[in-house]
């Protein structure tokens, strides 16, 4: 997350970008929503893989933490977004595992 936000995504997600410059009905919003579920469903195969609890909970809560990372990121109005996303990412992984 950490390379890829420094080196690719300084104007933060082009999905989320062009979804909220975009009419509700315009077909490129379904492109960004596509993109979002594939992200989603992914995070969930992760979770599947590693052993977890409830993998479509937690790939949810992840999907929203990286979301509002990219965001916040982008519009530096958080300090050290991606560390912080990181703590909390664990958090949400250990909890996981004892749940």
């Amino acid at each position: 997350m950490r390379k890829w936000m420094r080196e690719r995504n300084q104007r933060g997600c082009a999905f989320i970008n062009a979804s909220v410059e975009l009419l509700a009905d315009h077909p490129g919003r379904e492109v960004a929503r596509e993109q979002k579920a594939w992200l989603l469903a992914y995070l969930k195969d992760l979770a599947v893989k590693a052993g977890l609890q409830d993998p479509a909970a937690l790939a949810a809560q992840v999907l929203i933490l990286h979301e509002g990372a990219c965001v916040t990121d982008s519009m530096g109005s958080v300090d050290q977004t991606v560390d912080r996303a990181e703590q909390v990412a664990r958090v949400l992984v250990e909890r996981s595992r004892t749940s």
